[in-house]
């Protein structure tokens, strides 16, 4: 699992959610400057955010593992 596989699927998950950076940075409590970090593997997210975006639809076992979560 490397920060830039994580940057391009949490980018896939904002996409599929029909969400800005700025709107999705929002929800997970961090500035967009973080969010675009996040999405180029610059940075790795933390626990906290990943939990706030779940709650927003992101599939954040995608996001971490690439494996889709059953519904």
């Amino acid at each position: 699992m490397s920060e830039q596989e994580i940057g391009l699927r949490l980018r896939s998950e904002r996409k599929r959610l029909h969400m800005t950076q700025a709107q999705i940075g929002k929800e997970g409590g961090v500035s967009l400057s973080s969010q675009n970090a996040y999405e180029s593997g610059l940075h790795f997210p933390d626990a906290r955010y990943l939990a706030r975006i779940a709650g927003v639809g992101v599939d954040v076992n995608y996001v971490l593992l690439g494996d889709r979560s059953e519904l």
